[in-house]
């Protein structure tokens, strides 16, 4: 396991990367890949250098990118629902139970996740604040698995 300064390091570089992955990908100059594949991509390799090693960060990445690429809007008559976004953003490191991550840690990242996207949108109305917000949580809560 990394010192603490190491995983401190790595969430802030990393959820700023996460942030203008995410805001790229949703601001219509860059391909949608850069939110669908950059984010996940970013947040499986910060989570291998905090300490989780193991072949389930691929499946972790995979389902990340499912959950990225929707806002579950097809279930709440076309409105976006950033509350579910979050939560299952949170949910796709179930696989990482297999690397000792606790289930807890997983399912109180994804709560922590749901409520700050949807909040987050509810007072923010610009989407470059959005966006941005919402991929900066994405990395900046992995340390919450570690505990």
């Amino acid at each position: 396991m990394p010192g603490v300064a190491m995983i401190q390091l790595t969430t802030i570089i990393a959820s700023i990367l996460a942030a203008i992955l995410y805001r790229m990908g949703g601001s219509g100059n860059y391909p949608r890949q850069a939110r669908m594949v950059g984010v996940p991509l970013v947040t499986t390799l910060a989570t291998l250098v905090m300490g989780v090693h193991s072949w389930s960060l691929i499946l972790y990445m995979g389902l990340m990118v499912g959950a990225i690429s929707t806002y579950w809007d097809f279930l709440f008559n076309d409105e976006d629902n950033f509350y579910l976004h979050g939560f299952m953003i949170g949910i796709a490191a179930l696989p990482l139970m297999m690397a000792g991550v606790h289930w807890y840690a997983i399912i109180a990242r994804s709560f922590i996740l749901a409520l700050f996207m949807g909040i987050w949108c509810k007072v923010w109305k610009w989407d470059i604040a959005e966006e941005t917000g919402r991929g900066f949580s994405i990395v900046a809560t992995i340390p919450l698995l570690l505990i």
